[in-house]
């Protein structure tokens, strides 16, 4: 993504994406700074609610089911 950043300015330009490496084990991190997540988005869809099926939506659900902690977002039934 950062060598196409490049092609499209003259500038120089740095992707900064310091969480890449981590999965969604983040989790913990974002609850200790107080990340509402009832606020986040994940799903690749642009429903009013989150598809569940998606990869994003399965990677969600299951940093949540890891972490025993409920997802305070709304799915598709």
């Amino acid at each position: 993504m950062e060598r196409a950043a490049a092609l499209c300015d003259w500038r120089p330009i740095q992707l900064l994406r310091p969480f890449v490496h981590l999965d969604k084990a983040i989790l913990p991190a974002g609850l200790r700074a107080g990340v509402p997540f009832h606020l986040t988005w994940t799903c690749y869809q642009g429903g009013r609610l989150h598809c569940g099926k998606c990869g994003a939506c399965h990677e969600r659900k299951d940093a949540f089911a890891k972490h025993r902690l409920t997802d305070p977002v709304e799915y598709e039934p």
